[in-house]
């Protein structure tokens, strides 16, 4: 039994936490209409990553260099945009101050095929704000919200409990 109990605690060490944000993006008075968005529409998105890379006290950031978990999910004006579609390899960045997510550094070209090389979609989350432009002439705005306590996945527990009762039926079966 305490092999057993040896194990179940350095496999659960071992399980990555992952946490989910999910954040809002409502969009200024002037939008382009012809790419079908409108005034004041509501966009959900969401960023995920490893909470147990987070400090529960002080300052944290993370990349995809020091998160290979960390995901960004966004439809916008119909294309998805994750974490790699970010301009620079080092980023996005994920801040934090005492465990809990407070600003995105998030900037991609924009994918909608009305785009020309110039446009772009950016979140500033420590600003509240998101910028857009199809051209890099004429920029748009919008807010960006989302709540600070992190959601963590139903999958990271869900594995720990598998992990746990795997283990124990194995080592039941081996005395038996």
């Amino acid at each position: 039994m305490k092999r057993y109990l040896c194990t179940l605690i350095l496999a659960s060490c071992g399980i990555a936490q992952a946490a989910t944000v999910n954040f809002t993006i409502t969009l200024g008075n002037i939008v382009p209409t012809s790419v079908g968005l409108t005034p004041h529409q509501v966009i959900q998105g969401s960023v995920s990553y490893d909470s147990s890379l987070v400090s529960l006290t002080g300052d944290a950031s993370l990349t995809p260099v020091s998160d290979p978990t960390l995901t960004v999910n966004l439809n916008f004006a119909g294309s998805l945009y994750h974490a790699l579609d970010d301009i620079d390899p080092l980023f996005p960045q994920f801040g934090f101050v005492d465990g809990e997510i407070r600003a995105i550094s998030y900037r991609a070209g924009n994918k909608h095929p009305g785009s020309t090389v110039d446009g772009f979609v950016q979140i500033e989350g420590n600003l509240n704000r998101f910028t857009y432009s199809f051209d890099g002439d004429n920029e748009y705005l919008g807010t960006v919200t989302w709540p600070f306590q992190a959601i963590p996945e139903p999958h990271t527990a869900l594995l720990f409990a598998a992990t746990a009762l795997l283990m124990y039926r194995r080592q039941r079966h081996h005395y038996t």
